[in-house]
């Protein structure tokens, strides 16, 4: 921590004054008080720190905050947390009293891949670290880990009531019986060298000891030879590269977060749990499949937000993800194949048609096995497409997707006359919901992907005519519709490929992270048509063969919009 005087927290002291503040003719009180000019917090091989000059957080809030829109925000939730920056260095909520009392969040619950190791239950695997805020801390550690602290400590309730006891999780560090002073190690490295007594008093400042567990399992461990993937507990402090440098140094590198909101994870790791252990592998899993995901994220989310405890979420600026989910909506082109024609077989429509078709030409029986007699009649169905999209860091992303779509669906049956044509024509109205896992190839504005998924596709023949007169039973029976209970395994594979793009950015006024853009892609569904095989019956051998599986092909093009 540095100090200053209230009056030079926005410049360099002078040697007079640093001089008088050495000696303790500068104090707390009075005119001109002692104040904390600058906090440096250390957790891992991170440094944060907590500017009270830029802006001044000892103005009146006027000023202070005329100085903050005089920076903009070159950061999501940068001024938020300049918010929270200024409120440590008030005592009360009226900002009359100062405080001089450096707030620290010692430890904080993994969030780290190093649950996938441990079984279920408590395990203690809070850190060494400090932390300036509650929040989830996002790449703070080897593989990117994670970190959250989910206590919160309301200084200003406290510290204006000296009668109100603390909290019992919160520890003082301003008694005279907690505070040793400590040489610097440089000191004491010299006297050790000839004298016994430093020696036996001061050499666990200046020997290469480990604090703690030497060394612990961990899911990097031994990946790189010696070298610290997380694995090995911190040496004493004379070892310490933040030891009397000012934050950033040459083993700590500057932490300069962005804030999220809570709602939507990051990555899978903001889905674990700190005593769940390898249990989070499925939970996570789960709760990132389609659409589970759906229901999780923005179904659930009322329930998420009245029973969970949230912190902002902070990460890196040069990790900030470039999206954390998307709502998309555009048109699908599907080209169905003459399998489909199989659908005429449903037990509702059959008897109509054929009968009218054998009353028309009693010899039609005789000569249906002819493959050339019959003429499927399939168009290619335009779909509406709604699609929500949820990014799990730069390459992956869970999408959910459903569309609709109406295509003609009929024969044409030449008569035996040489000159008449029996036609059988229907609207195939077929609704689809499809889940897929996405992969990014890049993480930039220009995205091209490749995915895989499963889904529920669910249809029926509506507005039949034979002749160009309705059927009897213009409607057949939906095939596969969900409903409670029934019908809710997928019964859709898919592969799909495309690019996304990312054509306008920022582009809604006040809404920072709110980009616009175009998708274009393309998909191969493959299912079981659904309809019983009754080409067995009837003599209808040659008219349709319902296949087991049938594929379809799908384009579609979407306008995406991204936060």
């Amino acid at each position: 921590m540095a100090v200053s005087p209230r009056s030079a927290v926005g410049r360099t002291l002078t040697e007079a004054e640093l001089r008088r503040i050495l000696q303790g003719d500068w104090t707390a009180d009075g005119a001109d008080p002692l104040v904390m000019k600058r906090i440096e917090y250390f957790f891992h091989h991170n440094s944060m720190v907590f500017d009270f000059a830029r802006p001044n957080a000892y103005l009146p809030r006027e000023q202070w905050q005329a100085q903050l829109d005089a920076r903009g925000e070159d950061r999501p939730g940068e001024k938020k947390l300049l918010a929270r920056v200024r409120r440590y260095v008030w005592a009360d909520e009226a900002e009359t009293v100062i405080n001089t009392h450096p707030i620290g969040y010692i430890g904080a619950d993994s969030k780290g891949l190093e649950q996938l190791l441990a079984c279920p239950g408590p395990h203690a695997r809070e850190s060494h670290a400090t932390y300036p805020v509650p929040g989830v801390f996002k790449n703070i550690g080897p593989a990117g880990s994670t970190e959250a602290v989910r206590q919160f400590f309301d200084h200003q309730e406290y510290l204006t009531h000296p009668d109100k006891p603390l909290p019992e999780e919160v520890v003082r560090y301003d008694l005279a019986s907690r505070i040793d002073l400590v040489p610097d190690w440089e000191r004491v490295y010299d006297l050790a060298l000839v004298d016994g007594q430093v020696r036996r008093e001061w050499s666990w400042l200046i020997l290469p000891l480990r604090w703690g567990f030497p060394m612990a399992r961990s899911p990097l461990s031994g990946l790189v030879a010696h070298s610290d993937m997380g694995n090995l507990s911190i040496v004493g402090p004379a070892f310490n590269e933040g030891w009397n440098r000012p934050a950033p140094s040459a083993g700590f590198d500057l932490y300069v977060p962005s804030e999220l909101p809570w709602f939507f994870p990051l990555d899978v790791q903001d889905d674990f749990y700190n005593n769940l252990g390898f249990l989070n592998a499925p939970v996570a899993l789960l709760i990132t499949l389609p659409p589970l995901d759906f229901l999780y994220r923005v179904v659930g989310l009322p329930v998420r937000a009245v029973v969970e405890n949230h912190q902002p979420v902070y990460t890196p600026q040069e990790r900030l993800p470039r999206r954390r989910f998307t709502v998309e909506a555009g048109v699908g082109v599907q080209l169905l194949g003459d399998d489909f024609t199989g659908l005429l077989l449903n037990d509702r429509q059959l008897g109509e048609w054929y009968g009218q078709l054998t009353a028309l030409d009693p010899a039609i029986a005789g000569n249906i096995n002819d493959p050339d007699l019959v003429r499927p009649v399939v168009r290619p169905a335009v779909s509406a497409m709604l699609k929500v999209s949820f990014y799990l860091g730069d390459k992956f992303t869970s999408e959910d997707t459903l569309f609709h779509s109406r295509s003609t669906l009929g024969l044409d049956v030449p008569l035996s006359d040489g000159v008449s044509v029996f036609q059988l024509r229907t609207k195939l109205d077929m609704w689809e919901y499809a889940g897929s896992l996405r992969y990014n190839f890049l993480r930039d504005g220009f995205q091209p992907y490749a995915k895989v998924g499963y889904g529920l596709t669910w249809y029926r023949l509506e507005d039949g005519s034979i002749n160009g007169q309705g059927m009897a039973n213009p409607n057949s029976y939906w095939v596969r519709r969900p409903g409670f209970f029934r019908n809710l395994w997928p019964n859709t594979l898919h592969l799909g490929a495309g690019v996304d793009v990312i054509l306008v950015k920022d582009f809604i006024p006040g809404l920072h992270g709110v980009d616009g853009g175009l998708r274009a892609g393309y998909i191969l569904s493959r299912h079981e048509l659904g309809v019983k095989d009754l080409t067995g019956d009837n003599g209808l051998q040659g008219i349709v063969v319902e296949p087991v599986h049938v594929y379809r092909n799908t384009f579609e093009l979407l306008g995406t919009l991204s936060f």
